[in-house]
C-alpha cells in the first residue's frame, strides 16, 4: 500500500515549494485521546492514522506549544447598505500587508487593517457593484466615509451581484490583486494600490463559489462555479488555460492548489465527491498565456476531462470544502464534519482503483442558520478554525483536535464567515449583525511562517 507521500511523488511530481503557504502539517500526538467537545476518532483508529501521517513524512517531533490566551476585542460597526458580510479572507502573500484583510457586504468588496492596538480600521472601498468606485477613499480610520456615489467607475449599472467569494493575489511588478466573484458569475480584479477595479473575467455560465490563487504562481487564478466547471485563469492577460469540467455532478463549491506540487488541484462540491486533477500534461499552456498578445476569446483554451483520481466516500453529504495539506487532505462537508485523510492505491494498480482512509475526524455541530460551513487555516495549513454551530469559533491544531479554542462573540450573534492570520496571532468572524469580532491570540498559534515565495533557482539546487 502506497503512503500519501509516494502518491505525490507518483502522481504529481514536485517542481516547486512554497514556504509561506504549505510547511510539513504537525505531528499527532503519541498517545491517542479523545476529545470532549469534538468528537476524535476510536484510539486504535486514532493511533493508525498517527501511522499513515507519519508514514507520509510527518514524523518530526514538536514540543507542546504554551497554552493559547485570545483576548475579544472591541467589534468594528460597519454600518453598509449592502446587508451583512459574507466572506472575508486575510492577505497572506506580502508581509507588509499581513494585516489587512478584504470583506465583501454583499456587492461591495471593502478593505480593513488590524492595528497594533487591537482595533479594527477601515481601509477603503475599492470596488462596489452596482454603484460607483469609491475612487478617493480616506485614509484608514475606524469611521468609514461614505462611498462616493457620484464617482465615474466600471461598476456602474452591475446591480444584483452579490459576492460570494474573495482572494487575495499578487500581478505584475508584485502588485497586490484582490479577486471577488459571486452570482453573476464574474470576477472582479481590484488593484490594492491604485484602489481601481483593473479587470473583469467573465465566461463562466453560473454563480462563482469559490477562489484560490495558486501558490507559487499567484498571478494563476481558480475559479469554481455553479456549473460544474473549474476554469483557471491567466489574470494579467485575461486568459482562460484550462477548463476542468465533466466530473462533478453538479455544483463545484471548493477549488485548491498543492503548494509541493503546483500541477495537483483539488475539487469537491455537491455531488459529494472530491476529485484531484494532475495539470502537468497541460501547464504548457500557462507559460503560453503569460505571452499571450492576442485577444483572450483566441487563446486555445483546453478543455480538462479525466481527473488523477476520484474519491466518493469521504463525507455522505456534499462538500463544502477540500484543501491540500501537505500530502494529504483536509475536508468539510455541509453537515459539519471536518476529515483529514490520504489517498491510498496498491503497487501495480491504477491510482484510479484506490480508496480513502480517513485519518483524523472531528464533528462540528452544523449552523442552525442554513449557511455552509467554510474553515479558515493558517500559511502553513497546521491551524484550522471553523464555525461550531451558529454562534462560535472553534480553532484546532490539525495535528492534535484534542486541544480546542473556543472563542464567542459577545453578545451572540449568529457567525457568517471566519478568518485567521497567517500565523494564528489574529482570528477575525464577520457576523449577521455587521459586525466584525476580533480576537488577539497569544502566543501566535502558528509563528514558523515566512512570507515569501521560494524562486525556482533555489529549488532546483
Amino acid at each position: 500500500m502506497r503512503t500519501a507521500s509516494t502518491i505525490t511523488e507518483t502522481l504529481l511530481c514536485p517542481t516547486r515549494r512554497v514556504i509561506h503557504r504549505f510547511a510539513a502539517p504537525l505531528a499527532l500526538p503519541t498517545t491517542p485521546r479523545r476529545c470532549s467537545s469534538p468528537r476524535s476518532l476510536l484510539p486504535a483508529r486514532h493511533a493508525v492514522g498517527q501511522q499513515r501521517m507519519a508514514a507520509a513524512g510527518i514524523s518530526a517531533e514538536h514540543a507542546p506549544p504554551p497554552p493559547p490566551h485570545a483576548t475579544l476585542q472591541a467589534p468594528f460597526l460597519f454600518d453598509h447598505d449592502g446587508g451583512a458580510p459574507s466572506a472575508m479572507a486575510f492577505n497572506t502573500w506580502h508581509a507588509d500587508y499581513a494585516n489587512h484583510f478584504a470583506c465583501t457586504f454583499t456587492n461591495a468588496i471593502m478593505l480593513f487593517t488590524c492595528q497594533a492596538d487591537g482595533s479594527i480600521a477601515y481601509h477603503h472601498t475599492c470596488f462596489h457593484a452596482g454603484r460607483a468606485e469609491n475612487a478617493d477613499a480616506a485614509a484608514p480610520s475606524t469611521a468609514a466615509p461614505e462611498p462616493n456615489a457620484d464617482a465615474p467607475g466600471p461598476a456602474a449599472g452591475r446591480g444584483g451581484e452579490r459576492y460570494a467569494a474573495v482572494a487575495w493575489m499578487v500581478g505584475a511588478e508584485e502588485r497586490v490583486l484582490i479577486a471577488a466573484g459571486g452570482q453573476l458569475g464574474a470576477i472582479s480584479i481590484v488593484d490594492f494600490h491604485t484602489r481601481r477595479h483593473i479587470k473583469t473575467l467573465m465566461g463562466q455560465g453560473d454563480a462563482i463559489t469559490n477562489l484560490c490563487a495558486h501558490p507559487s504562481q499567484p498571478s494563476i487564478l481558480l475559479s469554481a462555479s455553479k456549473d460544474g466547471s473549474v476554469w483557471v485563469w491567466h489574470v494579467e492577460r485575461g486568459v482562460c488555460c484550462m477548463v476542468l469540467v465533466g466530473i462533478h455532478r453538479g455544483p463545484v463549491l471548493t477549488v485548491d492548489v498543492s503548494g509541493l506540487e503546483r500541477m495537483a488541484v483539488v475539487t469537491a462540491g455537491e455531488d459529494a465527491r472530491v476529485c484531484v486533477w494532475n495539470l502537468r500534461e497541460h501547464w504548457h499552456l500557462v507559460d503560453r498565456a503569460a505571452a499571450w498578445e492576442g485577444r483572450p476569446s483566441d487563446f486555445p483554451t483546453k478543455q480538462v476531462t479525466l481527473p488523477g483520481f476520484v474519491a466518493s466516500r469521504v463525507h455522505s453529504s456534499p462538500i463544502q470544502q477540500a484543501w491540500f495539506h501537505g500530502g494529504l487532505f483536509v475536508s468539510q462537508c455541509v453537515a459539519g464534519s471536518v476529515r483529514v485523510w490520504q489517498w491510498n492505491f496498491k503497487r501495480g494498480v491504477d491510482i484510479k482503483e484506490g480508496s480513502s482512509e480517513v485519518l483524523l475526524e472531528l464533528e462540528a455541530p452544523p449552523p442552525s442558520d442554513g449557511r455552509p460551513p467554510r474553515f479558515s487555516m493558517t500559511a502553513p495549513r497546521r491551524v484550522l478554525a471553523l464555525r461550531s454551530g451558529t454562534d462560535e469559533v472553534a480553532v484546532y491544531r490539525v495535528g492534535d483536535i484534542s486541544q480546542r479554542l473556543s472563542l464567542r462573540p459577545n453578545p451572540s450573534v449568529p457567525i457568517r464567515g471566519v478568518a485567521l492570520s497567517h500565523d494564528g496571532s489574529m482570528v477575525l468572524c464577520c457576523c449577521a449583525n455587521g459586525r466584525i469580532y476580533r480576537w488577539d491570540i497569544c502566543p501566535p498559534l502558528d509563528p514558523a511562517t515566512h512570507l515569501e515565495i521560494v524562486p525556482d533557482s533555489e529549488n532546483e539546487a
